[in-house]
């Protein structure tokens, strides 16, 4: 799969033209990853018309993705959504509950309800 990741809102045409399979667009918001990046953002505005500019034409956006701004991103035309800092945020912050829940799991006794549900002892 070939990609582009234009830093302008007619970014996703040229990568269209140029024969790409998607584009990645950024930056919409500031990127937390990158604190003293002074590039103007695109925002949900630009990303809507760079979206409208190429009909079916896969745009992620990138740049200050956070859980909360997911559904107006692709409310706007995104296809999908590309990010570092919240990203990876969530995903460890995932693995480290789902470790603690397996420890405790383990360190905890089955309760009553639980034997219940699963029909053993566990």
């Amino acid at each position: 799969m070939s990609s582009s990741i234009p830093y302008a809102p007619r970014g996703p045409r040229a990568a269209a033209a140029a024969g790409f399979e998607l584009c990645t667009l950024a930056p919409i918001f500031p990127p937390g990853s990158k604190p003293g990046d002074t590039r103007p953002t695109i925002g949900i505005p630009g990303l809507s018309v760079a979206c409208a500019g190429v009909p079916g034409f896969p745009v992620l956006a990138l740049g200050g993705v956070a859980p909360h701004r997911v559904a107006p991103l692709l409310a706007a035309g995104a296809h999908g959504i590309a990010g570092i800092t919240d990203c990876v945020a969530a995903i460890v912050e995932r693995a480290f509950r789902q470790h603690i829940d397996a420890d405790v799991r383990k360190s905890s006794p089955p309760t009553t309800s639980q034997i219940w549900k699963t029909g053993s002892s566990m």
